[in-house]
């Protein structure tokens, strides 16, 4: 497991708005929640995308920004920070894929760490600039039908967990019937699901974590936590 880091620690996204006789001031009301929805990116670079893979952003409500980069998972919080945006505590999966596709994550990884401006054009598509203000992603909305089953692996339920010495909030999200993936902190966890004789259990080395309906368990090593899902 790797994580990526975008832009050192944090990428500052300025949301602007679309057509050229627009202003400064009109750019500056674009709301995060405009930024919302799922997203295919189209061209990275300027130029197009291996046909039939598979590189898509997903702006969800509870502030975060995450998506597949054609090999990978990635996912990070979007932050909003008056006109800008900041893309923080950015991980992702770390699988080998074919060598093209491979080179086309690192890609689009470079292109969203240099973004600094996002613009719409109509309502069908973003753009994404870099400081120079050269185009680095193109991406179109998704339909509903297209983007529900990525949504759903995109959402993360957050948990509080606790135990004697500390107290610590756990990201989860379900990537599947038998995986899960734990984003805690500056890391991400993709762990397989087990036997177990009651509730869900999901193990990978030392990390477990359990879960039947809002309650759950993370032990890692010799020490436990007892967590329970924000409602």
């Amino acid at each position: 497991m790797k994580r990526y880091w975008l832009g050192g620690a944090l990428v500052a996204l300025t949301v602007a708005g679309c057509s050229s006789h627009q202003t400064s001031s009109e750019y500056d009301n674009v709301s995060l929640a405009q930024l919302s929805g799922q997203w295919q990116v189209e061209s990275i670079d300027q130029g197009g995308i291996i046909d039939n893979s598979h590189v898509t952003v997903l702006f969800s409500e509870q502030g975060r920004i995450s998506g597949s980069t054609s090999c990978n998972r990635y996912s990070a919080n979007l932050i909003e920070q008056g006109k800008t945006l900041k893309v923080d505590q950015a991980v992702s999966t770390r699988m080998a894929c074919a060598p093209a596709l491979m080179k086309q994550e690192q890609r689009f990884l470079s292109a969203l760490k240099e973004t600094v401006t996002i613009r719409r054009l109509s309502d069908t598509w973003l753009v994404a600039e870099d400081a120079s203000g050269t185009q680095r992603l193109k991406m179109i909305e998704m339909a509903p039908t297209a983007s529900k089953q990525d949504a759903a692996l995109d959402q993360v339920s957050e948990y509080s967990c606790r135990n004697a010495n500390s107290i610590a909030n756990l990201g989860v999200r379900f990537a599947g019937p038998d995986t899960v993936e734990l984003l805690l902190a500056e890391q991400a966890l993709m762990l397989p699901r087990v036997k177990s004789a009651s509730g869900a259990k999901y193990s990978k080395g030392h990390v477990s974590f359990w879960n039947k309906g809002a309650e759950a368990t993370l032990a890692s090593g010799d020490q436990t936590w007892q967590c329970r899902r924000a409602s």
